[in-house]
């Protein structure tokens, strides 16, 4: 299953520049003290025009500092991020993730797609082919090749949010480039950790698989239904699963925070966050933001260099947010602007 190369946090929702570095405690990912990150330089394309705002915030406390970045699940490429961000990630030492998204095995155990088969396994020939070839009229500017092989090789729970978004917006902005509407279709977070990954930073994650996969089951139905609304959609008789369908809901949700996102504004993050119900935003923000800051705390304490990167709604919310809740635990932070 090729979740990496899929927008995967639209699925999963809901998803630095620093002073010298502590000494490392024990740790089972410890690096080598005495190694440096490589130096590594995002994709690059011509003229990107960069965000005209982040959600980059610096926290310091007792003289060190780190970074959190609100990031959005699919909407963004990272050649899009302006420099205050790439600088704040270079230069971080650990890099803090939500999930550890090349570990799509160890996901499926718990968040419903145990059984789950890839799409070329379940849909015909013909089907996969006038599968590919609707979402290629619904994203013009993907690469097809990236299409043809996220359809074959990801289950329709995967695909499935694909057919429901609109990301025609993203697509407009990313006219001049050729590469920047496909790297759109993939989530920000993947494409991060990619980087950390290459350039040899340490990294880790708050979500166990378990916490991830019951973040999901939160508004997921199961693979069979998604291959049905896909059946559906190949056909052209798509419409939404249901009446208060609660991965719709959340796609709405995470439709507005791209929009709000490229705008740089929070308090239009805040206004699309009002919109999850209270269950939804209880096992999708609150309950993960309770057990997140015990591990960023641990992370601050060990490292002076770190770089989160976390769906912005769990730092610009009115209900909960992570930002207030290290604020209560004694630490400053502020939007780097």
């Amino acid at each position: 299953m090729l979740i990496q190369k899929l927008f995967f946090g639209i699925v999963a929702v809901s998803l630095v520049s620093g002073c010298a570095s502590k000494p490392l405690k024990t740790s089972s990912q410890t690096p080598n003290e005495n190694s440096q990150s490589k130096h590594v330089d995002p994709p690059q394309t011509n003229a990107v025009p960069k965000l005209p705002a982040t959600f980059l915030y610096e926290v310091s406390k007792s003289g060190d500092r780190s970074f959190l970045f609100g990031t959005v699940h699919f909407g963004v490429a990272v050649s899009e991020l302006p420099a205050s961000v790439l600088t704040a990630f270079e230069n971080a030492r650990l890099y803090v993730g939500e999930f550890d998204y090349r570990n799509a095995t160890a996901l499926s155990e718990f968040d419903g797609r145990r059984h789950a088969k890839d799409l070329r396994d379940v849909l015909s020939e013909k089907d996969l082919d006038l599968l590919i070839q609707r979402l290629q009229s619904k994203y013009p500017k993907a690469d097809k090749e990236l299409l043809q092989t996220l359809v074959k090789f990801s289950t329709a729970t995967e695909i499935y949010p694909l057919t429901q978004v609109d990301l025609s917006t993203v697509q407009a902005a990313a006219k001049p480039n050729s590469n920047l509407a496909s790297e759109s279709l993939q989530s920000l977070d993947v494409q991060l950790l990619d980087l950390a990954i290459s350039s040899g930073k340490t990294v880790s994650f708050l979500d166990s698989p378990r916490m991830a996969g019951e973040a999901l089951q939160c508004f997921r139905f199961s693979d069979d239904k998604y291959l049905q609304q896909l059946r559906k959609f190949i056909e052209g008789k798509h419409s939404a699963v249901s009446t208060g369908d609660q991965q719709q809901e959340t796609l709405g949700v995470m439709q507005e925070t791209v929009n709000a996102y490229r705008s740089g504004s929070a308090a239009r993050i805040r206004k699309a966050g009002q919109n999850l119900t209270p269950k939804l935003h209880k096992c999708l923000l609150e309950s993960r933001n309770e057990e997140w800051v015990k591990s960023l705390k641990r992370s601050f304490d060990t490292f002076s260099n770190v770089f989160v990167a976390v769906g912005v709604l769990h730092l610009e919310d009115d209900r909960d947010s992570l930002i207030r809740r290290l604020e209560k635990d004694g630490y400053t932070v502020k939007r780097v602007q």
